[in-house]
């Protein structure tokens, strides 16, 4: 298959799914575009390919032009970890970085889900924050947005819409 007409198959794949311009962001592309969005310096620390400019860019387009997107409380938790451990900020930078990005964090609707409904998910497998994310997205038929590629071949295997950050690059 050439590259263009595997291109054009990827675009009308995304396109179908993010027909009703919203989604589910995972951890890694919130990750990513905070990061940025604080200091581009920063971003190799973050990067998931070693794309951290394009990786950004990426996640940035698609928060101008979408109308809705979603969180659960496990990936602003799991943020917030990654936040301390890979980038090393802590304390009053903590409080910073988080100052920075509050503004967009507060656009996203956020959606909990049981601890109850997570234990028993088949996802759990990824981990807490990831099987709240699948368990969203099955309810909600709401795409979900990650970096994560065992977690983007498991939901397209169950048939769920999901789109690793690197298919907006590629």
């Amino acid at each position: 298959m050439s590259r263009k007409f595997r291109r054009k198959k990827i675009d009308l794949r995304l396109r179908e799914i993010f027909k009703k311009k919203e989604v589910l962001v995972d951890t890694g592309p919130l990750l990513i575009h905070a990061t940025g969005f604080y200091d581009k310096k920063l971003l190799p620390r973050v990067s998931s390919q070693g794309l951290d400019k394009y990786e950004f860019d990426a996640v940035a387009g698609l928060f101008s032009v979408f109308k809705r997107f979603f969180i659960t409380p496990y990936v602003l938790c799991e943020w917030c970890a990654h936040i301390e451990n890979k980038l090393k900020i802590k304390d009053n930078r903590l409080k910073d970085f988080i100052d920075n990005y509050k503004e967009i964090i507060f656009k996203f609707d956020e959606i909990n889900v049981s601890k109850e409904d997570i234990i028993n998910s088949e996802a759990i497998k990824f981990g807490f924050t990831d099987a709240s994310v699948v368990i969203v997205s099955e309810k909600e038929d709401i795409p979900i947005l990650t970096i994560d590629n065992p977690l983007i071949g498991w939901c397209q295997k169950k048939g769920l819409k999901v789109v690793g950050l690197h298919q907006l690059i590629f």
